[in-house]
């Protein structure tokens, strides 16, 4: 439909090159808007014209210039009418080319206009799926079927998480389809969510999706961190996952890598299960250990993490470190003379390691220096 800030718009580029007199109509001959004072509200030309679908060419009354009447089309639809009056020789190919650019302008409009439309029915259905754990499994299956997509299709959830609101912004006029017109993608609460078909990720889940993070960065404007499950899902299980990957939001911000691969909640099934501990039985087990003299907690923090993500094998670990074996050795040694451990060859040493690595985490560096001035 041609609206009057579209075609206010049109008449001013054209009035900069042209003395025309412009008057656009909608598609029952009503004046949209003009910058011809003599123009009527309606026209009969004009209906003319969108009935007929063809131009209607004409001269004024006392003869001196040229009247034309051309309609809009829209995918052979009929969206309106354009009037140029004047004298001048490229009257027709003005009319022409005007007309030309606002049927592709009209047509544009009318696809982003679609667009948003479906991006808001995405949304309201993502929010059931995921966010509704009354909704049953049929219910979710019947609401995928209603908003014209398959409920045999397997999707997993992704989760991108922008580091501005400048994605979100232009998320209406971005296509993140990949692979398949079955992906499922919706913007609230500041993410992006997509229900992303796997049905082509061939075995490999996480090496697809870790694809398909690669194409969204490398074909729009974002940049932040993405977050997935990483192991099959089901329409019973989205609630389930979407929190999961919610709690990675809260527990994992400082540590993302962002514009990275995605991570995957499997991978921190040990953070999770830790994060599920009341705070405060940590600090009744290691608040005493935190006043051992002699600590430099932010190295115990980086030494342990490597350990741990490398199920403590020494030659991985300092390698993730960027040292050479034998000063991650001497480190390690201060450890274990200080809290009388061997986490490499004890496995109650290494859950212990584990939890008091986690707690450091949480309290912070703030406490953790006040500790070390005591």
């Amino acid at each position: 439909m041609i609206d009057r800030v579209i075609a206010a718009s049109f008449i001013d580029a054209v009035e900069q090159f042209s003395s025309y007199r412009i008057r656009m109509y909608d598609e029952a001959g009503r004046l949209i808007c003009g910058n011809d004072p003599n123009a009527h509200q309606s026209s009969r030309r004009a209906l003319s014209s969108v009935e007929s679908n063809g131009v209607i060419e004409g001269v004024s009354a006392d003869g001196s210039e040229t009247v034309i009447y051309a309609p809009v089309l829209v995918d052979g639809k009929p969206e309106g009418c354009i009037s140029l009056i004047g004298r001048g020789s490229d009257i027709h190919a003005v009319s022409a080319a005007l007309r030309m650019s606002l049927e592709t302008r009209v047509k544009y409009e009318s696809v982003e206009k679609a667009k948003r439309k479906a991006l808001g029915r995405n949304e309201k259905l993502v929010r059931q799926l995921m966010c509704e754990p009354s909704a049953s499994a049929a219910e979710r299956a019947e609401a995928l079927e209603v908003a014209g997509f398959s409920s045999r299709i397997q999707r997993e959830p992704v989760v991108l998480f922008p580091d501005s609101g400048s994605f979100i912004e232009s998320f209406p006029t971005l296509s993140l389809q990949f692979d398949s017109r079955q992906d499922v993608v919706a913007a609230f609460d500041g993410r992006v969510v997509v229900l992303k078909d796997v049905s082509r990720a061939r075995g490999d889940l996480r090496a697809y999706l870790t694809e398909y993070v690669a194409f969204v960065a490398d074909n729009s404007p974002f940049s932040g961190w993405a977050a997935s499950v990483g192991r099959p899902t089901n329409l019973a299980s989205y609630v389930r996952a979407y929190g999961e990957l919610e709690w990675m939001k809260t527990h994992l911000a400082e540590s993302s890598g962002s514009d990275g691969p995605p991570l995957f909640f499997v991978d921190y099934l040990d953070e999770y299960f830790l994060s599920l501990i009341p705070e405060n039985a940590y600090g009744d087990v290691f608040s005493d250990v935190l006043d051992c003299p002699g600590v430099d907690w932010d190295e115990f923090v980086m030494v342990t993490t490597a350990l741990i993500s490398n199920n403590f094998n020494l030659v991985k670990a300092s390698k993730d470190l960027f040292v050479h074996k034998n000063t991650l050795v001497y480190r390690l040694e201060k450890y274990k003379k200080k809290f009388r451990i061997d986490p490499v060859n004890n496995g109650r040493d290494r859950d212990f390691v584990r939890y008091l690595n986690y707690y450091i985490r949480q309290v912070g560096p703030s406490e953790r220096n006040a500790h070390e001035r005591d």
